[in-house]
């Protein structure tokens, strides 16, 4: 089992790309893998998880977001209620 300093995972703090790269540099890709299945396990067993098919990649897609064709909540609403 991998032991975390506290508070090295806070769900308040956003850690900087730094932070993340330190991270994964003081861990193997096994130890990672292992940590990331206990976070999985925490997860379900406090009932905020549904276990699944969890797929993670490397994949970057380029965002094209524009505030004219984002939806508000309320237009979001309305379409929720039109379906």
């Amino acid at each position: 089992m991998t032991r975390l300093r506290s508070g090295s995972l806070r769900p308040t703090l956003i850690p900087t790309t730094d932070t993340i790269a330190t991270f994964r540099r003081a861990l193997s890709l096994a130890e990672i893998e292992a940590l990331f299945v206990q976070v999985l396990q925490l997860a379900r067993e406090m009932g905020v998880l549904k276990m699944g098919t969890v797929a993670l990649d490397g994949t970057k897609i380029h965002a094209n977001a524009s505030r004219h064709s984002a939806l508000s909540y309320e237009t979001l609403r309305q379409d929720r209620g039109a379906v």
